[in-house]
């Protein structure tokens, strides 16, 4: 474009993993056009992980439709900043009507079919299975601004690193710093209990370790799990969504279901097991990089990018099970997957 922004707004609502997919265009705006506005609209959970990015000039968080004064404030402020870009990288109908009703000059967004009328530049959508911010990338293709790589950025403060490093610091692992992430979002992206206590029997074995189990504010099941599984595993203390990076920033490896987690260690370099299910690997794994990598089962019926699995628990011979495409997907296998990781850490 010939003529520089000085306000860009970027859009990007809902999911964690999400949003740290955006980061690496935020900075490419950054250091093409130094002297702009940059600010970022997401909910209340994602705007964390955008706290410290200096490449932002300003985070709205969009509070929910109950809070309507709240939702309409947002709004206002919004449209009387008067941007001159607006990237829409969810395309929801929310975020389409918000993207309208900046009325930008220049509105970019995907073609879907029903809300590409929100937008004076719609980009075509992807076809091809790719690395998410890959995709994203459409967007400064047609901008023509340069990007420099596919690094996601979390910016930890001094105090958070030092927090989360004195934490794990007090911990008794053994010969590895292993966390393990059992949580997810999606039911059906969850690996089954029942292999990730295996696998931790098998961690205690080979690795003669045990690792820490990270879990979300609401898995009021990981102190049940812990009670099972007795000392073989530590369990992490409860904290919120940054005090949680600082701790994946000091492990030796992530081991874990597709999830916020996993995105979070990519971001801060720390070595990544990804277990994936009804999603795509390719499309959540930073590529070219053998510190992130994941184990996947390709069956006829996937992946589906289904929230919930609709095969049966016990099926026909020849039929599929119940999240078959993750129970393919074996402890031992994991474990062999663990031992080359680790053994090619620094």
């Amino acid at each position: 474009m010939k003529i520089e922004p000085r306000k860009i707004l970027i859009i990007r609502l809902r999911a964690i993993g999400d949003v740290l997919l955006c980061t690496p265009i935020v900075r490419a705006l950054r250091k093409k056009f130094p002297q702009a506005q940059i600010d970022f609209l997401t909910e209340k959970q994602p705007a964390e992980i955008l706290k410290n990015n200096s490449y932002l000039s300003k985070i709205y968080v969009l509070p929910k439709h109950e809070s309507v004064l709240s939702y309409c404030f947002v709004l206002k402020n919004i449209i009387e900043n008067h941007y001159n870009w607006v990237l829409d990288f969810f395309g929801n109908p929310r975020s389409a009507w918000i993207t309208w009703l900046t009325f930008s000059k220049l509105r970019m967004g995907y073609a879907h079919r029903f809300r590409k009328w929100a937008y004076t530049h719609p980009i075509p959508l992807n076809r091809i299975r790719r690395y998410q911010v890959e995709v994203n990338l459409k967007f400064l293709e047609f901008l023509k601004i340069p990007f420099d790589n596919f690094q996601l950025d979390f910016f930890l403060t001094s105090e958070e690193y030092s927090w989360g490093k004195k934490t794990i610091d007090q911990l008794n692992f053994g010969k590895f710093k292993i966390a393990l992430n059992p949580t997810g979002s999606w039911p059906a992206k969850c690996w089954p209990l029942e292999y990730w206590e295996k696998l931790i029997f098998e961690i205690n074995s080979h690795f003669k370790t045990r690792p820490i189990l990270l879990w979300g504010p609401d898995t009021n099941w990981a102190i049940e799990f812990q009670k099972k599984m007795e000392d073989r595993l530590i369990i992490a203390p409860r904290t919120d969504l940054r005090q949680l990076a600082s701790l994946i920033a000091q492990v030796q490896l992530l081991v874990g279901n597709d999830g916020a987690p996993q995105h979070i260690a990519q971001a801060l370099g720390t070595r990544s097991l990804t277990i994936f299910g009804p999603t795509w690997g390719v499309s959540w794994t930073k590529p070219v990089d053998s510190r992130h990598q994941y184990l996947q089962e390709f069956l006829d019926c996937g992946p589906c990018d289904q929230t919930q699995c609709h095969f049966p628990t016990s099926v026909e011979q020849g039929e599929h099970s119940y999240q078959e495409c993750l129970t393919r997907i074996t402890p031992r296998r994991v474990l062999m997957a663990m031992e080359k990781m680790l053994n090619n850490s620094v």
